[in-house]
C-alpha cells in the first residue's frame, strides 16, 4: 500500500490591492550573481548527477557511454556503481541517460536506468537494478526490463527518469526523432513518443498504470500523463510542492519550459513553443497548453531543464527555476512574481555544454560539464548588500507538541556577530540573543524560543541580524515528535511585503491533534501602519481553495487558523 498522501498547500501572500496576472514572461536584469565551483573532475561524457535519498550524502553521476560513478567524502572512487557499456547504444542522443533511485531506496536497494539499445533495432529501455547487499557503492549485474519503446530514429529519446512526490516513476519521451515528428507521435495518445509517462512500479510486475492516469479508462495509453511533447530531456520538481517543471528541446527556432499538468497537451507538432509549427500560420491552438516560458535561437538552440531551487546555502534563490542551455552556456533563472507570470534572468555564461543539472540531498544544485567532464556546484557569489541583512523568520511556535528548530549558516570568510531577537503579537521584543559564527560556521537550536528563554505557549517571529554586514542564511522548521511541518528559508526584511509563497504547509485534518500537523499562518506587519492582506490557498494543482482578507495593526500580528 503507498503512504497516504498529505495535502500540500501553497499559500500565497497578496496585499489586497494587487491582482495575479496572466501568463507573461519577462525578460529582467538579475542582481544576483552566480559562480560555478567544480567538485567533480575525470568523467567521462557526464550527462546527468543526482542523489541516492538515503543519507549517505553520496552524488552519482551518469556518464553516456553507460557508466555510473559515484563521488564520495570529496573524491571519485575509481570502480563505477554500475556498468552497462556492453548493453547500451551510444552516442549523439543515444546512451545511458539517468537513474533514479526508488523513494524507499534506503530500505530496497532499488534504483532504475533509462538507455538506449540495438535488441535488435533501435529501443528505449527502461529498467531495474539493486545495489549489492554487501557494497553500497557497487550494484548487482542482473537486469529486470520494466520497459522498452521503440525508437524510428536515433535522436529525440527524451531520456529523465525521476520518482514524483507520490511515489510513481516518471518517463520523458521524445517524439520518435527525425525532424518536424513526421509520424506526427507526439500528438498520438495511442503511442508512448512525444509523452510523458507515469507507471507505478511497486503493484505488479513489472509494473502497474496508476488507475488515475487520464488515459488508465480509455481514450490513449494508461501509461500517458501528458502529451504533445517533442523532445523533454530534462524535466523535475519542486521539492516544495511538487509542481513539475519540463524543459522541451525545441526545433528550428523556439526552447520552452512547460508546467506538466495531468492529461495536457503541450502542442507539438502544431506549435513550437506558443508560435505555430505545422501548420506554419493560422494553426488551431484550442486546448493547447502554452509554455511559461520561451526564448528563441538568438540565446540558444537547446534547452537544458534544471531545478527549483529549495537549498539552505543561497535563500536568494528560493523558489527560482535554475535552467540552462546546451549550445549556448547560458544559465537562466525562472521566477514566478506572481501567479502565472514569470520573469527569467539571466546570471552566467558557463562556457561549456550544459547537459544537465542536478540536486544534492540538501537541495543545493549542480551543472553537469558535458565537454570538459565536470560536475560544478552553484553558488551565489554576491552576498547581499549591509542593508538587507536583516531576514524575518515569519512564525515560530513552543507548545507542548510543536517546537521551532532553527539554525544560521555565516555565508562570510569572516568572524559574524549577529542578534535573534523574538517579538510578541504586539510586535514588541521579547526576548534577544548575541551570537558569535565563526567563518562559514553555523548556530542550530532544536528549541529556539527554548534558548531564548521563551515558555510554552510562546508564538511569533524572528529576527535575525548581522552585526558585522555580512551575508547570512536562516532556516527555520517546526517540528513535533513525529517529523517536520514547515520548512522555511528566512526572508529578507525588505521582501516581506512583496508577493511570496510559502513553501508549503500542510493540514491532516486532525486540526492539532497530539502526533498530527496542521499549519497556523501568523501575518506579522512589522511596519508603523496598518497593513490589508490577502491571503489565498492553493492546492498542488494550483487550484483556488479559499481566500480571506485580513487587517493588521501597526507592529502587530494576526493568526489565521
Amino acid at each position: 500500500m503507498k503512504p497516504t498522501r498529505i495535502l500540500i498547500l501553497i499559500i500565497a501572500l497578496i496585499l489586497l490591492w494587487m491582482n495575479a496576472g496572466v501568463r507573461q514572461d519577462v525578460l529582467a536584469q538579475s542582481s544576483i550573481q552566480l559562480a560555478l565551483d567544480p567538485v567533480v573532475s575525470g568523467l567521462e561524457q557526464p550527462v546527468y548527477v543526482t542523489h541516492a535519498g538515503d543519507g549517505s550524502g553520496r552524488l552519482f553521476i551518469v556518464e553516456q557511454g553507460g557508466r555510473i560513478r559515484i563521488f564520495q567524502n570529496g573524491s571519485l572512487l575509481s570502480a563505477p556503481f554500475l556498468n552497462i557499456q556492453s548493453l547500451v547504444s551510444c552516442c549523439g542522443e543515444k546512451g545511458l541517460l539517468s537513474v533514479a533511485f526508488h523513494p524507499n531506496y534506503k530500505n530496497n536497494r532499488r534504483f532504475f536506468v533509462n538507455y538506449t539499445a540495438d535488441r535488435p533495432n533501435l529501443k528505449t529501455i527502461i529498467a531495474e537494478y539493486q545495489t549489492s547487499s554487501s557494497d553500497p557503492n557497487i550494484a548487482e549485474t542482473n537486469e529486470r526490463v520494466i520497459l522498452q519503446i521503440d525508437q524510428p530514429f536515433s535522436n529525440h529519446n527524451g531520456g529523465q527518469l525521476q520518482f514524483g512526490t507520490d511515489g510513481y516513476l516518471y518517463i520523458g519521451m521524445g517524439d520518435g526523432g527525425s525532424g518536424g515528428d513526421p509520424q506526427n507521435n507526439a500528438q498520438d495518445k495511442n503511442k508512448l513518443l512525444g509523452k510523458l509517462l507515469r507507471i507505478d512500479i511497486d503493484q505488479a510486475t513489472p509494473f502497474a498504470v496508476p488507475s488515475d492516469n487520464p488515459f488508465a479508462s480509455g481514450g490513449g495509453r494508461g501509461e500517458i500523463w501528458a502529451y504533445g511533447l517533442r523532445n523533454p530531456w530534462r524535466f523535475s520538481f519542486d521539492r516544495a510542492n511538487g509542481r513539475l517543471f519540463v524543459a522541451d528541446v525545441g526545433q528550428d527556432a523556439w526552447e520552452e519550459v512547460d508546467i506538466i499538468e495531468k492529461g495536457k497537451n503541450y502542442g507539438w507538432r502544431i506549435i513550437e513553443g506558443s508560435h505555430c509549427f505545422n501548420p506554419s500560420s493560422n494553426c488551431n491552438t484550442t486546448g493547447l497548453a502554452l509554455p511559461i516560458d520561451e526564448y528563441d535561437h538568438g540565446l540558444g538552440e537547446s534547452i537544458t531543464g534544471g531545478y527549483v531551487y529549495r537549498g539552505t546555502q543561497f535563500p536568494e534563490l528560493n523558489g527560482t527555476y535554475i535552467f540552462g542551455d546546451y549550445i549556448s552556456s547560458r544559465i537562466w533563472g525562472l521566477s514566478e512574481t506572481s501567479r502565472g507570470t514569470w520573469s527569467r534572468s539571466q546570471y552566467l555564461s558557463s562556457g561549456f555544454n550544459i547537459s544537465s543539472f542536478g540536486e544534492d540531498e540538501d537541495g543545493e544544485i549542480y551543472v553537469v560539464n558535458y565537454s570538459g567532464g565536470k560536475v560544478h556546484r552553484i553558488r551565489v557569489s554576491n552576498p547581499q548588500p549591509s542593508s538587507e541583512q536583516l531576514t524575518l523568520i515569519p512564525s515560530t511556535a513552543k507548545s507542548g507538541r510543536f517546537t521551532s528548530s532553527f539554525f544560521v549558516i555565516n555565508r562570510g570568510e569572516q568572524q559574524n556577530q549577529i542578534t535573534i531577537k523574538a517579538h510578541g503579537l504586539t510586535g514588541s521584543v521579547t526576548a534577544t540573543k548575541d551570537i558569535t559564527l565563526s567563518p562559514v560556521g553555523f548556530y542550530q537550536a532544536d528549541d529556539v524560543l527554548g534558548a531564548l528563554g521563551l515558555p510554552l505557549g510562546s508564538f511569533g517571529p524572528l529576527t535575525v541580524e548581522s552585526n558585522s554586514d555580512l551575508g547570512l542564511t536562516v532556516v527555520s522548521e517546526v517540528r513535533s515528535a513525529t517529523g517536520t511541518a514547515v520548512f522555511l528559508a528566512g526572508k529578507k526584511k525588505a521582501e516581506t511585503s512583496k508577493n511570496r509563497i510559502i513553501a508549503e504547509a500542510v493540514d491532516t485534518g486532525d486540526k492539532g491533534a497530539a502526533g498530527t500537523f496542521r499549519t497556523n499562518l501568523g501575518l506579522n506587519n512589522l511596519s508603523s501602519s496598518p497593513a490589508n492582506v490577502q491571503v489565498s490557498f492553493y492546492n498542488s494543482a494550483g487550484s483556488l481553495r479559499g481566500s480571506g482578507s485580513f487587517s493588521i495593526s501597526p507592529q502587530g500580528m494576526t493568526q489565521v487558523d
